[in-house]
């Protein structure tokens, strides 16, 4: 996988691989027949038990205004060139679109209506403290997966290094207030 432009495309990227996709960043896709294009942030794909391809497309970061977000999510997660190179790629068109980003106050007037815009045309709003969420509940699963043979909770794979961060941190803030209670 390769390194992606930013850490918040990193973040969605190691989580879209804890959850089991086939992870990659900063894929160019062609947008017109001049030879412009543009790139997926992150596009992760996996098969389930029965062969069936589930794909999921993230578009992460900030974009100003209102009108300027709901252009991104248009621009980077509902056009038609989109859909072509899925098909091309993946023989299908049906995908989890998230975008998400990291400047936005959860429910506030920004929020609210950009996530109104994103439910009607069925992409996920994820905020930042949302994607925490989602990140811990991710690690917490898979390390509940793979205990080791002495029963200690495992470390997350050496590639998903932004993770193993968080997991220190968290680790450390929960050690912390553990040993305050105790004294």
């Amino acid at each position: 996988m390769p390194f992606p432009r930013n850490w918040l495309e990193e973040l969605c990227a190691e989580y879209a691989c804890l959850r089991g996709y086939s992870v990659e960043t900063d894929l160019p896709y062609p947008i017109g027949k001049k030879g412009g294009r543009q790139e997926f942030d992150v596009l992760g794909s996996k098969l389930d038990d029965k062969g069936n391809c589930s794909i999921l497309h993230i578009e992460a970061g900030r974009a100003g205004s209102l009108a300027q977000r709901i252009e991104k999510v248009k621009k980077q997660l509902l056009d038609r060139h989109i859909d072509e190179e899925l098909e091309k790629r993946f023989k299908t068109r049906k995908r989890d679109r998230w975008f998400v980003v990291e400047d936005i106050i959860k429910d506030g007037k920004v929020h609210k209506d950009l996530k109104n815009f994103c439910g009607e045309n069925h992409v996920k709003l994820v905020v930042f403290e949302d994607l925490l969420d989602l990140v811990k509940s991710a690690m917490d699963e898979w390390k509940e997966n793979h205990k080791t043979k002495k029963g200690s909770d495992p470390t997350l794979p050496e590639s998903l290094w932004l993770m193993k961060l968080l997991d220190r941190i968290w680790s450390t803030k929960n050690e912390s207030s553990t040993e305050q209670v105790s004294k």
